[in-house]
């Protein structure tokens, strides 16, 4: 009986242990209007991989607009989507001079304004593990600001500032949160 209470033992723990093919990631990112006079557009956002299209990923847009000292916020889960892709999702910055590095033929992927926010998802299938990078870019002399404030396992909460120019914008950013 020891025995087999033993065999029983290793099997729950090896199952427990065992990898999964279906990794799941989530991340909730806000973007901060720290601008004093500035509205900021949300545009758009896409997301597609090897696998196809995965902008069903993106379970939560920004509002259609962000104004001065608001927030606008977006949510991703991967769960279900097994295939490594790239998500972006645009804004603009209106009454903002544009910036000539801003156009889109010198922008990434769908990516049509500035500032837009990108990330990388590494799908590992034997392991079932996945990685996320972020990227994130704004027009002309505008501040940026990037936090972490979430460190659960699978889960990222990542807040991005834009700021008045000549500002320390991650300074700023890092005491609103």
């Amino acid at each position: 009986i020891m025995f087999i209470k033993s065999v029983a033992l290793v099997a729950l723990v090896a199952a427990a242990m065992a990898p999964t093919a279906d990794a799941r990631w989530t991340g909730n990112v806000e973007i901060l209007n720290l601008l004093a006079n500035h509205t900021i557009s949300f545009l758009g956002c896409n997301a597609s991989g090897k696998g196809g299209d995965a902008t069903s990923t993106i379970k939560v847009f920004p509002q259609k607009e962000i104004k001065p000292q608001e927030v606008g916020r977006f949510f991703m889960d991967t769960g279900g989507i097994d295939w490594s892709f790239q998500g972006f999702c645009w804004f603009d910055i209106v009454d903002y001079p544009k910036d000539p590095e801003c156009t889109k033929e010198k922008l990434p992927g769908p990516v049509t304004s500035c500032p837009w926010v990108g990330w990388d998802r590494e799908f590992v299938p034997i392991t079932g593990t996945e990685t996320i990078t972020w990227n994130f870019e704004t027009p002309g002399h505008v501040g940026i600001g990037d936090v972490v404030v979430g460190k659960r396992i699978g889960h990222a909460a990542k807040v991005y500032c834009i700021c008045e120019p000549g500002t320390n914008c991650q300074q700023e950013c890092a005491d609103v949160n």
